[in-house]
């Protein structure tokens, strides 16, 4: 009896041992596999965050071509203006010239001429060209301010945008083919539309508004 006992009891003992090792090694694998999903995703965290840094990247790089291609596109309005406005005074010089009994068929040409001369400035490529690249930079700025204030014309939203590149009244003055006194009373008239208070400024109110 003495033996059996003894041997039962040498039995439990080395099945103690043997359970608490599996335990040990279950614990030691757990931990292994705790430490590789550890491992795993600093891995990945860090391969998404030079993904994102390489979106950003691109991002950037891709506004600032924007940005690029919108300062070259009103450089190009600017001087095509500039150039058309030029025109337009020699070719009122002509008209005014031109006396009405003696040379009626020129003064006509001329004045064809201005009216050419017209539809140019007030429909022009690079207006397109300008709009499309300031929306795509400024989030849909045109977009936004068509849904906001249908009531604008053209004019008026091409002004808005022009005051929002910060650009002075004299600046804006050949980009929209009037003069400085023009750019004044637009001013004024949009702030009215915009239905912007006394204090407000409306450099800021546009800075702030497709935001």
């Amino acid at each position: 009896m003495l033996y059996v006992a003894v041997s039962c009891l040498m039995l439990y003992a080395v099945y103690v041992r043997v359970v608490a090792s599996r335990k040990r090694l279950l614990l030691q694998k757990e931990l292994e596999l705790y430490r590789q999903k550890q491992a795993f995703e600093e891995v990945s965290d860090l391969k998404d965050k030079k993904i994102d840094s390489l979106k950003e990247a691109n991002l950037q790089a891709e506004l600032q071509h924007k940005s690029e291609e919108l300062v070259r596109t009103t450089l190009n309005i600017v001087r095509k203006n500039e150039m058309l406005m030029d025109i337009k005074k020699e070719v009122l010089g002509i008209s005014h010239a031109v006396g009405e009994e003696n040379l009626v068929a020129l003064r006509r040409k001329t004045l064809r001429l201005l009216g050419q001369i017209e539809t140019n400035i007030e429909h022009d490529g690079d207006l397109q060209a300008f709009q499309t690249t300031f929306d795509s930079v400024h989030h849909n700025f045109f977009s936004r301010l068509e849904e906001a204030y249908p009531e604008l014309s053209n004019k008026e939203k091409l002004l808005c945008a022009y005051i929002k590149m910060n650009l002075l009244s004299k600046e804006i003055a050949p980009l929209m083919n009037i003069s400085l006194r023009g750019v004044e009373i637009s001013r004024y008239r949009l702030r009215k539309k915009l239905a912007l208070g006394e204090g407000e400024n409306l450099a800021e109110f546009l800075q702030k508004f497709s935001k």
